[in-house]
């Protein structure tokens, strides 16, 4: 079957810096599954990936903003840590929801002082040129339990797909 809108997709996929440098990879054991046409993965890795079958190997050369965009320093912030709950928990690297109930966004922990946290609201890989480098493994009619199963992905989360 080939990818279309609305069909559920199993890949493997390796995301790296021009210069080879990876970014992130998927394992034999641990394929992603996404579901074409829910915007899970970047417009131009949906594009390239219609009409593909299993067995198909895609390569998806991005500029920074196309990919995950520019960096934007105004995206980093510093916060008092009396603002947190538990400053003394907080790890460098750290992804965590920050917002006032209405509208929430990750942001990552980048440096941790006495007094501040210093956050960052850009993606991880925002400003890099980067490669997917894909394999079709399985492609199927997209099923009601899919669509239950991928309800959750209308937020913004952790999971590098893109939405974040």
């Amino acid at each position: 079957m080939k990818i279309t809108n609305q069909t559920t997709v199993t890949i493997n996929y390796k995301v790296s810096e021009q210069n080879g440098e990876v970014l992130e990879q998927t394992t034999e054991n641990e394929p992603v599954v996404y579901l074409q046409g829910l915007e899970m993965m970047l417009p131009a890795v949906e594009e390239a990936m219609e009409g593909k079958i299993p067995g198909d190997k895609v390569k998806v050369e991005l500029k920074a903003a196309d990919a995950f965009g520019e960096r934007k320093e105004d995206l980093v912030t510093k916060i008092p840590a009396s603002d947190f709950e538990d400053a003394s928990s907080l790890n460098i690297g750290q992804d965590i929801i920050v917002g006032n109930g209405e509208e929430e966004v990750i942001m990552t922990v980048v440096k941790i002082e006495e007094d501040n946290i210093t956050l960052d609201g850009n993606h991880p890989f925002s400003g890099k040129d980067i490669v997917f480098e894909i394999e079709v493994i399985e492609v199927h009619k997209t099923t009601d339990e899919d669509l239950k199963a991928f309800e959750h992905h209308h937020h913004d989360h952790d999971c590098d797909c893109g939405a974040h």
